[in-house]
Formats: structure tokens, sequence, C-alpha cells
């Protein structure tokens, strides 16, 4: 069994046997109301109770473990001791004791008890209450550390880009260095400025493209959303036509997107190095960002027009522009991801602009005239003239003057009273092709993107499970691979798919190979690390077609009827 279910086991049978123990001991006894006793002496920072003995509630909350957190608080409350503590993208306050070292980043450190180690702290600096005490050193980035009333720190106190400021009775028992950052200091010449501080921490430390907390970010969101505005009423074709480029060839937008801007890079170092074309880099780089603003505008719009399909609403362009700018708004405000969406949605906007520029361009390319004869279309021809009209040329022919003229008998072998034959054709040189036979599998109805949810859910479920089971973590990647291709070469599905009817099926109408599963399979890592946005695709698809489907050419449809796995 694995280790994960024996350790599961045995938790659950300490349990037990800590609660048998705790109901076969007798119930405590009520002790007898007693006189208040006098407020505890309170002592110095610097000394310690001469009483070795210590309060009843220290003891009970004390903690063995260390204390990591990631976006939420944590406050050690007085009397409370606890070996570490970790916290990442918030704030951490220390009112009870801690062992050992204390780091925050993207959070303010705030420490008005006891810490054994080191405080660190990266993005809003260090405040100590009065009277708090660290036995180690002190170092606060961005944002410095500021020294309460007879507060210590016996190591080093070391303020980078926010000095050490101290209070009256604050004592440092090491070095005290203050690195400041020029001109970039507040009022008390060491601390940042309130809107600097903000960005570092909200944006860098986060990284996020917008958040509440920072102003001017919503003031250049705003200018851009104008710019889009304006490109969509001032060129609505090309945004039109970057549009139906992301709903036709999302997948290869994408993908020009992500190779455009390193094949720039390296042309403007090449005409770097030559020397006379630096005087073009500036181009460049201008057309790429004109390009990447139109691209953005068509992909606002292509969302907002998504979004409003889906809600049985075809909004308007400027309104499908501001639904996409709030669908990505709130996309770039996520920590963590938001950077990432953003580089994300601006290579595919950049490849989508591109693509369609190519697509113009060969469109208003002249088409080269055809060389050779041409092939008209066959006309009747009169046994009684001997004259074939030819279409293709607009006259008429006679005998040719290598044969013989016609005799009279010749010529009345036909006379007036006789019925005229059947004019005689000259046959076609192609049959017309029959229609194609389309497979069975394709006339059944397509699968958007909840079915598919659902179904990969219960894939995913499954394998979590097998692989927990039997402790596969290290064939880990092969066993997914395996499975879906698997599933798809043997019986075109996969369990889920067999639960929910939905059966993966070629456009050419032949059994999935191992190739094309193969296929697939990269084509689904590759829509899984665009941000998931490939599987999204098939939501509003008129093909009903993920970028995995576009790329193995094939598609998802819902059977009458549940299939067997064997």
């Amino acid at each position: 069994m694995n280790s994960f279910f024996r350790s599961v086991s045995i938790a659950l049978l300490l349990v037990g046997a800590a609660g048998a123990q705790l109901v076969a001991q007798d119930p405590p006894a009520i002790p007898p109301a007693v006189a208040p006793t006098p407020a505890a002496p309170i002592y110095p920072a610097d000394t310690e109770p001469a009483s070795a003995e210590l309060p009843v509630k220290l003891v009970l909350d004390r903690s063995s473990q260390e204390i990591v957190q990631t976006g939420v608080p944590v406050h050690v409350k007085t009397n409370q001791i606890v070996p570490r503590v970790v916290v990442i993208q918030s704030s951490a306050t220390i009112d009870g004791e801690v062992e050992e070292d204390v780091v925050v980043i993207g959070g303010e450190a705030l420490i008005n008890g006891r810490v054994g180690g080191n405080v660190v702290n990266v993005g809003a600096g260090i405040v100590l209450g009065p009277n708090a005490r660290i036995k180690g050193n002190a170092v606060g980035v961005l944002g410095g550390i500021e020294m309460g009333t007879n507060s210590v720190v016996e190591g080093d106190a070391v303020g980078v880009i926010g000095g050490v400021r101290k209070a009256p009775g604050a004592h440092v028992g090491g070095k005290t260095s203050n690195v400041a950052l020029g001109q970039w200091v507040g009022s008390d010449g060491f601390s940042l400025p309130k809107w600097l501080k903000a960005t570092f921490t909200e944006l860098v430390l986060k990284l996020r493209l917008l958040s509440f907390r920072v102003t001017w970010v919503w003031i250049v969101a705003s200018l851009f959303l104008g710019l889009h505005a304006l490109l969509l009423l001032a060129a609505p074709s090309a945004v039109h036509e970057v549009m139906t480029t992301l709903s036709e060839r999302g997948a290869t937008s994408f993908l020009m997107g992500l190779f455009s801007l390193p094949l720039a890079a390296l042309a403007s170092l090449i005409l770097i190095a030559t020397g006379v074309g630096i005087l073009v880099v500036p181009f460049i780089w201008a057309a790429v960002f004109f390009a990447g603003l139109v691209g953005k505008a068509g992909l606002l719009q292509f969302l907002g027009t998504a979004l409003g399909r889906s809600a049985k609403q075809e909004p308007s362009p400027l309104v499908a522009l501001l639904i996409g700018s709030a669908l990505l708004s709130v996309l770039y405000l996520i920590p963590f991801l938001g950077l990432l969406f953003w580089m994300t949605f601006a290579l595919w906007a950049l490849g989508a602009a591109l693509l369609a520029l190519v697509g113009r361009f060969r469109q208003e390319r002249p088409v080269p005239a055809a060389v050779g004869a041409t092939w008209s279309a066959p006309v009747p021809m009169t046994p009684a003239s001997g004259i074939v009209s030819s279409a293709g040329s607009g006259r008429s022919s006679g005998p040719s003057p290598s044969e013989p003229p016609p005799t009279t008998a010749t010529l009345n072998t036909i006379t007036p009273e006789s019925p005229s034959p059947m004019p005689e054709t000259v046959p076609l040189l192609n049959a017309p092709p029959e229609p194609p036979i389309v497979p069975e599998a394709l006339t059944l109805p397509r699968v958007g993107f909840k079915d598919r949810f659902l179904a990969s859910l219960l894939d995913w479920i499954l394998l979590v499970i097998v692989i927990a089971w039997f402790d596969l973590d290290r064939l880990k990647p092969a066993l997914i691979l395996g499975y879906f291709v698997g599933m798809w070469v043997w019986r075109q599905t996969t369990i889920g798919g067999i639960v929910l009817r939905l059966r993966v099926v070629r456009l050419d109408g032949r059994p999935i190979d191992v190739g094309t599963a193969l296929v697939r399979a990269l084509g689904a890592l590759f829509s899984g690390l665009a941000l998931g946005i490939g599987y999204f695709w098939s939501g509003w698809d008129p093909e009903k077609q993920g970028w995995h489907d576009k790329i193995a050419g094939t598609v998802v449809v819902k059977v009458p009827t549940s299939q067997p796995l064997v």
C-alpha cells in the first residue's frame, strides 16, 4: 500500500487510542474560587524573570511546527512560541516569540515580541515595537528598518533602500548600514515614496500587471483602452481581419507571436552589427508595437464577441471591446499569474496581427495569367453542315483544305423531309466528381468545452488515484501519455469519455492511429502551456475544435449510446 495511506491509517489509530485514553481518565476537579492574585511584575526588556517557572499558557501554546503561509497574514499571539515563520505576499505580526528566523516577502514584518534568529523582509520594511528584541540580524530591503523605543537588535541592522531609523532608547549591537537610492527618498530621508513602494510590492513581487493599490497603472491601462477604441473606429477592417484570423488560426497565431519577438531581436542585432542598418532598428520595433496594438484591439473584440455569443447576444464591436478589456483586467489582477496572462495574450495578439498582414499581402498580389491552351466545353457537330463551332475562339471553321470537298451525293444523303439526326458531342475529358461520402461519425453532434472538461476531470481523478495508490510518481509522465494515447488508439475515447458518451474521430474518417494520438497529446500539452487557451477554444470555435484538435485534425463527437470498454 502507498506510504500515504499507511500514514493516514497510523494517524487514525493514534487518534483513536488517545481518545480512548482521555475517556478512561477521571474528569478534572473544578478548583475552588480563590481571591484574585496581584498583577505580575513587568521586567525590563533586557532581563529575564528570576524564577524559572513559566506560565502554563506558554507551555500550552508552544508549537513544534513552523508557520509557512502564502498570501495569508500571520499573527503569533502573546505567550505563543513557534520555531520559525515564513510569509510570502502578506504581512507577519510577532507579539509572542519565534525561536529561529522570521522571513517576510511582499508584506510588513511587525515585531513586538522576541525573535531568536534573524529577521529578513523584502518589500515593506521591518517595524520594531517598544521593547522588541531580535537576537540575530535584521535586514530590510525596500522599506528599511524602523526601531521603536527601547527595541534591540543584537546583530547587524541593514536597511537597503530604506535605511535604519531609531527611536530614543533603540539599540543595535552590531553594525548599522544605511543603503539609500539617490533621490528616491521620502520625507524622513530614508524611506521610499509610497507609490514606488506599492508598485514594487504589488506589481514586481506579486508578478501581476494591475493592482487596486497602484493608481498609475489604471491610468496607463485607460490610455491603452482609448488607443484600442480609436483603432477600432479608424481601421475597422484591420481589426476585423485580426479577429477573423484568431477565429480561424488561433494556434498558429500564438506560435507566430511566440517566434516573432526573437526574430525581431535577432534582426535588430544583425542590423546593429552592420552599423548602417542601425537606423532601421527603431522602425522595426515601432512596427512591432503598432502591430501589437492592432492585434490587441482585435483580440479584445474577439473575446468580447465570444462571451456575448455564449450568452446568446451579439454585442457591437465597441461593446465587445469593453467586455474583452474587463475580462483581461480581471485576469491581470491575479497574483503570480497576471504577468503570465499579459505575456500570453500580448504574444497571441501580435501573432494574429502579423498573420492578418501576411494574408492581406497575399490577397493584393496579382494573379499570374494561365500558361498554355485552355480547354473549352464541347459544342454540337452536325453532319449536315460539317461545321464545328469553336467556343474557345468564337468563330466557325469549315472543312479542312486537305480534305476533299463534299460531293453532291453526299449533300443529298440528307433531305429536308428526312428527320434530323441527333447531334453528336465530343465526350468530356473528365467525368464530374462524385459527391464525397461523409463518415457516419462526422454526422454526430460535436462537443464543446463543458463536456470535454467533465470527461478530462474524471480521467485525471482516475490517474491521480492510480499513481498515488501504486506509488508511481517516477513514471507519472509516461503513464499519463500512455493512458491517453493508448485509449484514443484502442477505443477512440477515454474512461471519462465513455461515461459522458464522447468519441474522438478524425476529419478524414480514418481510425486514429498512434501518430495521430501522439500529435494530439503533444498538442494538448501546448494548449495547456498557453494558459489553457487551447482547451477553452473549443467553447467558442465554430467547429468545436481545441487547438490540439486543429493540430491533429480531429473532433470530439457525442455518440447516441454508451460504448463499452471491452
